[in-house]
């Protein structure tokens, strides 16, 4: 038998050489075949031992002595061959094999012969019981030999051969009945034995088969995960080095609004601010839309009073909405969840902003209900709707219903993929329900959340503050960015003190003493990171000393470890009205903490 012998069963493997699986497949078939073997040697044994002492009185001394001997003789040099295990060269296991089947061949031999030697010596009923027992030898083989079926017919077809050789020699009259059943159960033996290899030989070779696309997966998974983690690293790289320049761009444009004095510069500065404002959301919503994608973003679920997300969400809608001529109610809730805030926030921001978007005349209403058990927020508008077929694609990148022009102020597309994936991240329902002409609703599903007794009191509310007067430290390694967000801040009626890192920025702290108001660094800053020297300005600070960290990295990724009061993270590209939002917030909140207990620390 040759490794070719098996192509007929084989099952390619796609991952494997043709050659080397048929080699497997025949080493693997020849191991098999041994343990048969081996199982059979012991059985044959216990069968000659029988066949020994049942006629040693009475059979011909030499024909007992000499089948005996034989047998005897044969075992021992078979013995080796069967109970060691099988070679591991190709070339040494196909000459076992042959061996192998030259060994069968005298076993089947020897086995036909046992009647021959043992006939004469018995009656009618002793004669059948040798016959009856070389039928048992030759059924018992086909457990050992089915992986083989050149083995089988070698060692059967003497076997049945000369079994039926003393019948007419002796003159029996069942000698012709005792030939058609010997031959007709030696076809179907061969038949069944025949198709049983086939079988087994195919149910190997699809257990190759699915190892090698199992090794195929695993090699696959790797290369998806070294991606994957390449992809992060390029996101992080490419997060920072984007958005730097665009927010240099955008502070710039931002003052130059605010210093302009030809009301012809006007239209070009606002249409600049306006495509600098465009650009940031494209670049955001893209790096969004990978780090999603990426699995770099991971939720922080926490219990929270869900109208207080709800509230900071609304505060900005609800400017646009009144721009726009749009009514924006919302339907108060108590309720606690327990979610991401900050991602539940951006998908509530994300929907608020797609109804007041495509909703021409009428408004918004945002509104919580509980049903089963569970919370609903719903986004209800009164604008074009969504046709039946067309809400199933909703969800995808760069999706506009009603913006064949790709009109830029009129959003990326990219809002509800993004809520899709968010809402995926946090488990939490989507639907949608719309009507074509008559608007749309948008509901989130959420669980509903006991209350933590530590957060139940509400932040009283503080009186607005200006910016003029306001000491800040500005720290930035890129003269663009540093310049113009000076300039920026300047404009307000900020009085800056500037720094380009760490040493430079302590140099600054003492001659400024304790008057500084707020600290405003970028996070990479050569060797020593803006946590870094957040914490040595606090360290050195007379006074609660807020921090705000500008960064272009990946929010994530940075360790606050370092941190022994929190800090404002915000990142690059940042507008001018969110910078300054957060610096009111900075100084509200400072106030806040003169005035009353400190408030646990909370990053």
């Amino acid at each position: 038998m040759k490794p070719n012998d098996f192509q007929s069963a084989r099952i390619p493997a796609g991952a494997t050489d043709e050659a080397e699986q048929d080699e497997r497949l025949y080493a693997d078939t020849m191991e098999r075949v041994r343990q048969g073997a081996t199982g059979g040697f012991y059985g044959g044994i216990a069968v000659a031992v029988a066949f020994a002492f049942l006629f040693h009185d009475i059979a011909n001394p030499a024909l007992y002595w000499g089948w005996i001997g034989a047998f005897a003789l044969h075992l021992l040099v078979r013995a080796p061959q069967l109970l060691r295990p099988l070679p591991a060269s190709d070339a040494a296991v196909h000459a076992w094999s042959r061996r192998f089947v030259i060994g069968l061949a005298v076993a089947g031999t020897l086995w036909g012969l046992s009647a021959t030697a043992f006939f004469p010596a018995t009656d009618s009923a002793g004669r059948y019981l040798l016959t009856a027992t070389q039928y048992v030898v030759a059924i018992m083989s086909v457990a050992a030999f089915s992986w083989y079926p050149r083995a089988f017919a070698v060692f059967i077809t003497p076997l049945f051969a000369l079994m039926s050789l003393p019948w007419f020699l002796h003159g029996s009259p069942h000698a012709w009945t005792l030939l058609f059943l010997t031959f007709a159960t030696y076809l179907v033996l061969m038949d069944y034995v025949f198709r049983n290899a086939k079988v087994l030989i195919a149910g190997l070779a699809m257990r190759y088969e699915r190892e090698a696309l199992l090794a195929q997966l695993v090699e696959r998974t790797d290369e998806a995960e070294r991606a994957n983690v390449g992809k992060t690293r390029f996101l992080a790289s490419a997060s920072h080095d984007l958005r730097q320049p665009l927010h240099a761009l955008g502070l710039l444009s931002a003052h130059a609004v605010n210093v302009s004095r030809d009301p012809a510069l006007d239209p070009v500065l606002h249409q600049m601010q306006s495509m600098t404002r465009v650009l940031g959301e494209l670049v955001d919503a893209l790096l969004d839309i990978s780090r999603l994608d990426a699995g770099a973003v991971k939720p922080s679920m926490q219990r929270f009073k869900l109208q207080e997300v709800l509230d900071s969400v609304v505060e900005d809608a609800a400017l646009v909405a009144e721009n726009k001529g749009l009514t924006l109610r919302v339907r108060r809730s108590s309720h606690w969840t327990r979610s991401d805030p900050v991602m539940l926030g951006r998908i509530v921001q994300n929907l608020l902003a797609n109804a007041i978007r495509y909703t021409p005349n009428g408004g918004v209403l945002l509104a919580t209900r509980e049903r089963a058990g569970r919370l609903s927020v719903e986004i209800w508008d009164t604008g074009i709707g969504i046709d039946q077929s067309e809400q199933k694609n909703i969800f995808g990148e760069f999706v506009q219903l009603d913006n064949p022009a790709r009109d830029r102020t009129q959003g990326l597309g990219l809002g509800l993929a993004i809520v899709a994936r968010l809402s995926a991240l946090l488990d939490c329902g989507i639907a949608v329900r719309s009507r074509v002409g008559r608007g749309s609703v948008f509901v989130v599903t959420l669980p509903i959340a006991a209350p933590d007794a530590k957060l139940r009191g509400s932040t009283p509310a503080l009186p607005d503050e200006v910016l003029d007067g306001t000491r800040i430290m500005l720290i930035e390694d890129d003269a663009a960015v540093l310049e113009a967000t000076r300039m920026l801040l300047q404009s307000w009626g900020c009085q800056i003190f500037t720094a380009v890192d760490f040493d430079s920025a302590l140099n600054a702290m003492h001659v400024a003493a304790s008057e500084i108001d707020i600290v405003i660094t970028d996070h990479r800053l050569g060797e020593k990171s803006g946590i870094d020297i957040a914490h040595a300005l606090r360290a050195r600070a007379t006074k609660t000393l807020p921090v705000m960290v500008v960064t272009g990295d990946i929010i994530e990724y940075i360790d606050k470890s370092a941190l022994a009061e929190p800090c404002v993270f915000l990142s690059k590209p940042l507008a001018a009205i969110s910078l300054r939002a957060a610096l009111m917030q900075m100084l509200k909140t400072n106030n806040l903490l003169k005035s009353e207990s400190p408030l646990p620390d909370s990053q």
